[in-house]
């Protein structure tokens, strides 16, 4: 699979991984003409070209999206002092609901502070002001609950934005990890990159003397291959930029090894965290701005 850097385009993300990726959320992805868009109800985005990467994360985004088939549901808890902005669905006409909004200790699971405010179906969006005491770091909780009867209309929504780990995260640049690991896709330091798995073998055109040869039929012959090829196995993922920017990502099913010459066979089946431990990517949409911020456990919209 190859990904040239200068086609990734429109896409609005702030994705946190490691290892593996995303419970919840509601995205729908689809290849056309060799090109990636990724559709919300409210905007398309597009991966432009021939992208490993833009697909990588299509896929992962369209795995989660297939998990959301719920008709209520929270959408987005963004909270700021003591005011918690929250956007919602209920697909049930002229019916009341309750937003209930809590912050949790993020170590302890206390509960510190909440508040609730009745909204109905035919908003989506309400400000709920939250009383109690709102630490530096925290998780977030919000539920729909029936105005009258307390029974859930939806499943807990929970977030980890708030937390130390992801506002950490958040506040990384490209140097805050080994350049040799860092796939930037701009010249931004601050955004638009992956960061390799320690595992994935990263390696160039401009430093090795293998070439490396895409067969087209998912098989790759290296020739010039040194250790870093011909020491490959099976489940083994690599990294190999040409000269030209592209970017050939590959995850082994199979390897044959010939003295110098090495043909690999392409594991289909694979996903983000299957390379990168990190992604953190944002840019400008054409239209809407939709943002998919989590972690290992939890991903929100």
């Amino acid at each position: 699979m190859k990904n040239n850097l200068k086609s990734l385009t429109a896409l609005l993300l702030a994705l946190f991984m490691t290892m593996s990726l995303f419970s919840t959320t509601a995205w729908a992805a689809t290849e056309t003409d060799g090109d990636t868009t990724v559709t919300t109800d409210d905007s398309t985005l597009e991966l432009e070209g021939s992208s490993d990467v833009g697909d990588l994360i299509a896929d992962a985004l369209s795995e989660t999206g297939e998990e959301t088939s719920e008709e209520n549901y929270i959408c987005e808890v963004e909270v700021e002092d003591a005011t918690a902005a929250v956007t919602y669905n209920i697909s049930e006409a002229s019916i009341e609901a309750d937003v209930v909004v809590a912050i949790f200790d993020e170590d302890t699971q206390q509960m510190l502070a909440s508040g609730t405010t009745t909204v109905s179906s035919d908003d989506d969006s309400c400000t709920v002001t939250i009383e109690g005491t709102i630490p530096d770091y925290f998780l977030v909780t919000a539920y729909l609950l029936e105005a009258d009867t307390h029974q859930p209309l939806s499943a807990e929504y929970t977030s980890q934005l708030y937390t130390e780990e992801m506002q950490n995260f958040l506040a990384k640049t490209t140097e805050d990890f080994e350049e040799n690991q860092v796939l930037n896709l701009d010249d931004d330091t601050t955004t638009n990159f992956l960061v390799y798995s320690e595992d994935t073998v990263v390696t160039d055109e401009a430093s090795s003397n293998a070439i490396v040869t895409d067969n087209g039929d998912s098989t790759y012959t290296i020739t010039d291959a040194d250790e870093t090829f011909t020491g490959l196995q099976e489940g083994d993922t690599f990294s190999y930029t040409y000269e030209d920017g592209t970017v050939l990502i590959v995850k082994v099913a199979s390897v044959v090894v010939d003295g110098t010459t090495v043909t690999i066979t392409e594991d289909e089946d694979t996903d983000l965290s299957d390379v990168f431990d990190y992604v953190k990517i944002e840019a400008d949409s054409n239209g809407g701005s939709p943002t998919v911020s989590g972690t290992e456990d939890v991903v929100t919209y």
